[in-house]
């Protein structure tokens, strides 16, 4: 609103000073993880600076995506394989529950998480060595998620970009 940067940083970060930030917006949170620190919001219409994400998201996550009305983040600290999502149309609702659908999902091969690309319904998931499909279906599966690609990803981490109905990877 104003012609001039300005500061909104909620606190001291743990992350480090070469790694990244990755941001989603759901409807008025900007949302941003660091692969270190809890996840922080920040309210577009009210807020004046950064804060914790409420409810109790994983601590940590590396990739943060909307897919449809999900808040969906990959790669944790101690589950680099793990993909979790909090409650349907809730960004503050992550205890796993068949009521708020709100789950998690290890992938058993193709090595660590990469990136994520999120759309109306669901999205993909990059890892080194594979390219997955995940799918919303509902209760009680809520998502599917079915492999695309085996033995080629995105080999480096976050080199994964989508625009339009295209995806962009690094593969070497």
């Amino acid at each position: 609103s104003t012609t001039a940067w300005g500061s909104v940083g909620g606190g001291a970060y743990a992350c480090a000073a070469d790694d990244f930030w990755d941001f989603a917006q759901f409807g008025p949170l900007a949302i941003a993880v660091d692969g270190t620190d809890t996840p922080q919001k920040f309210n577009v219409d009210s807020a004046s600076a950064f804060s914790n994400l409420g409810g109790t998201p994983p601590t940590g996550g590396r990739f943060i995506e909307i897919m449809g009305d999900f808040v969906v983040m990959a790669k944790l600290p101690t589950a680099k394989t793990r993909v979790r999502w909090g409650g349907i149309n809730d960004a503050e609702s992550w205890t796993i529950s068949a009521t708020t659908q709100a789950d998690q999902q290890d992938i058993p091969d193709g090595g660590f998480i990469t990136g994520m690309i999120g759309y109306e319904y669901g999205g993909l998931i990059f890892q080194e060595r594979a390219i997955r499909r995940m799918d919303y279906e509902g209760s009680p599966v809520i998502f599917r998620f079915k492999k695309l690609a085996e033995g080629i990803g995105a080999t480096i981490e976050g080199s994964v970009a989508g625009f339009g109905d295209r995806a962009f990877f690094v593969h070497r």
